[in-house]
This record gives C-alpha cells, sequence and structure tokens, in this order.
C-alpha cells in the first residue's frame, strides 16, 4: 500500500501547494496509478501558449520505481517520442547509467515527486536535451543554430489539451489556463510600453 498512501500525500501537496503551469491528478479516484497532468508552455519557447496533456503511469513500487509519462497531447520536441513517450533523465531507472551518460544524481530517486518530474519536463520544453534526442525529426530544429521561438515545424505550438475527463482537476484547468493567458497578454502589453 505504500505507492497509494505516498500517491494520495502528493496529491493532496499538488492541491494545496499548486506549481505554476502545471496541475495533476488521479484520472479515476479509484486507480491512484494512472494520472493526467496539464503543463504549460514556458514563456519565450515555441510552447508559450500550449497546454499539454500527458498521462503518468505509475509501477506498484512507486516510488522506488518512476513513472512513465506519455504526452497525449501533440508536441513536436527532441526529448519526446513521436508516441509521446518523455525522455528525460529524471524518469529514468535509479542507479548509474550503464552508458554513462547521466550521473545517478540525475536519474530517478525515492526522493522525487510528481511535481519535481513536471517541473522538470517544463524546463525541458524550454531547454531541449539535444545531444540524446528521442525524436529525432524534432532535434534538428534545435541544434541548427535555429531560434527556439522559430522552430522548423510548425506542428511544435500545436495543443491538443481540449479533450479531458478529469473530475478531478478539469474544473481546475480552465482556471489555470486563464490565468497563464492573463498573465502573459498582461506581459506582452507591458513590454510594448
Amino acid at each position: 500500500m505504500l505507492p497509494l498512501k505516498r500517491l494520495m500525500k502528493e496529491y493532496k501537496d499538488l492541491v494545496q501547494n499548486p506549481s505554476p503551469g502545471i496541475l495533476a491528478g488521479p484520472i479515476d479516484e479509484d486507480n491512484f496509478l494512472e494520472w493526467e497532468a496539464f503543463v504549460t508552455g514556458p514563456e519565450d519557447t515555441p510552447f508559450e501558449f500550449g497546454v499539454f496533456r500527458a498521462v503518468l503511469t505509475f509501477p506498484p513500487d512507486y516510488p522506488h520505481s518512476p513513472p512513465k509519462m506519455k504526452f497525449t497531447s501533440k508536441l513536436f520536441h527532441p526529448n519526446v517520442y513521436p508516441d509521446g513517450s518523455v525522455c528525460i533523465s529524471i524518469l529514468h531507472a535509479p542507479g548509474d547509467d550503464p552508458s554513462g551518460y547521466e550521473t545517478a544524481a540525475e536519474r530517478w530517486s525515492p526522493v522525487q515527486s510528481v511535481d519535481k518530474v513536471l517541473l522538470s519536463v517544463v524546463s525541458l520544453l524550454a531547454e531541449p536535451n539535444d545531444e540524446s534526442p528521442a525524436n529525432v525529426d524534432a532535434a534538428p530544429w534545435n541544434v541548427a543554430g535555429r531560434s527556439r521561438t522559430t522552430p522548423a515545424n510548425p506542428a511544435i505550438t500545436q495543443a491538443t489539451a481540449t479533450h479531458h475527463n478529469s473530475k478531478f482537476i478539469s474544473h481546475r484547468i480552465a482556471a489555470a489556463v486563464a490565468q497563464h493567458r492573463s498573465s502573459t497578454a498582461s506581459q506582452q502589453r507591458s513590454k510594448k510600453k
């Protein structure tokens, strides 16, 4: 029952102390091992006005093993596989990397949390790791010297986070998206002055 207790605590923490730009919670109250998450695109990136839906699937031995994260929104990014699976060190099994690319400190450990994972993914959207691309078709826009604000593929900004049915966070996502857009619009107006 450790995973359930831990995930209930993490969910409570996310509700009581939400991090800006992310929302997450169980898809169904009867299954705490599958969550729905929404991340807003970081400012000054091709993802800036996007809201991207993902599913987090937790293993039965969580938190000893990391969850898996898969975007269900279309996302063209060097570190997101074409099927939406996210490739980031924090989601890799704990311990030393057999290939020597990552340190154990960069990989999953039981002290990590859903909040830390999602914040890491938001950072990854802003700063792709082009040394180890999961999507080789998306990698060139980052490594070819192109500006991160002018992607080679217009699909990079396509967010399809409008189709969700979570009874836990659907009511909150609309408010969060509206707040994000309002804040971004205010900042843009003040930059123009």
